[in-house]
């Protein structure tokens, strides 16, 4: 019974990190921020607005909490601030203040962590103070590296959705391009077909438009781009991007070439994903389904067995 509450006690401290992640470094979602247009406007949809506004508030909220404890924890070397920067951009964080927020997630989940386990600890009837010890030194290290290993996620997460969505945007821009469109405006285009792009690559597309309407050199603005999205695809789409404009040739070929390499990569993906399928189905067929079968087929005939045997001792 106690090892069952203990195993409980986890999964809900394992559910609510996940849900604490969640809230404190909130995303810039278009689709949020229609919803809270039509609660302005008094949209017949006022009941999902308003607990869209409220998760909202509440992300806002934990994001003002987190960012205030990361304040108060030492930062490091500016070497180490710079690349956590740069991952969280990749992970699609670009809010100034979200580093600080970053390290005030890992601060309270080293002590949120612990806390609930010294709350369990003294129904631990069979732990040792050296195994408390332990558990709790495993739960500090657990809150620090956690948020780490979930950015990483997410940064690859973020990585194959605009990967796959790369061969799409190229043959529009390809379209673009050849009806007559410039770079810039097939930019602009891009950014808007979130039904092409995805979301993810086109928030990037809209970035690079914004700050070349505010001046910012368009060269700079797509190498900003490249180390953003830290895509390899991405990267050499970009160089050639430049290339056309320093050489200015036309692009519409080298981009439908990109796109055609681009669309084999992903269904080259997709078939060593397809081909790992039998090896990962070996273990739970082994574990789960290949004793389950033997219980059904052997089952009856050893309990006939056994009946037998007991009828034999008896005799």
């Amino acid at each position: 019974m106690i090892a069952l509450a203990v195993a409980l006690a986890f999964v809900a401290t394992a559910l609510g990190v996940a849900a604490f992640l969640t809230l404190l470094i909130p995303t810039l979602n278009p689709l949020v921020i229609r919803v809270r247009q039509a609660a302005a406007s008094r949209s017949p949809e006022a009941v999902e607005s308003t607990l869209a506004g409220r998760y909202i508030r509440l992300g806002a909220w934990a994001h003002r909490v987190a960012q205030r404890v990361g304040r108060t924890v030492p930062p490091g070397d500016a070497k180490a601030q710079s690349k956590r920067r740069t991952l969280l951009m990749q992970a699609g964080y670009r809010s100034a203040n979200a580093v600080w927020a970053f390290q005030g997630i890992r601060a309270l989940l080293a002590v949120l962590l612990p806390g609930i386990f010294v709350l369990i600890a003294p129904y631990l009837k069979g732990w040792t103070g050296a195994q408390q010890l332990a558990a709790i030194m495993a739960l500090i290290a657990a809150g620090l590296f956690l948020p780490r290993v979930w950015l990483l996620k997410r940064i690859k997460w973020r990585q194959e959705e605009i990967s796959n969505a790369l061969p799409n945007a190229l043959d529009l821009m390809v379209v673009c391009v050849e009806a007559g469109l410039g770079l810039d405006a097939t930019i602009y285009r891009l950014a808007q077909e979130q039904q092409f792009t995805k979301q993810a690559l086109s928030e990037e597309f809209q970035i690079v438009s914004q700050e070349v309407r505010a001046g910012r050199a368009r060269s700079e603005a797509l190498t900003a781009m490249k180390h953003r999205v830290g895509l390899t695809e991405m990267a050499s789409l970009i160089v050639v991007l430049l290339q056309a404009e320093r050489m200015g040739t036309g692009i519409g070929r080298a981009l439908r070439v990109h796109a055609d390499s681009f669309r084999t990569k992903r269904r080259q993906r997709a078939e060593e994903r397809a081909a790992k399928i039998p090896v990962k189905m070996v273990f739970p067929m082994v574990l789960l389904i290949f004793p389950a079968t033997l219980l059904v087929v052997l089952g009856p005939s050893w309990i006939l067995i056994m009946k037998a045997l007991a009828m034999m001792k008896r005799g």
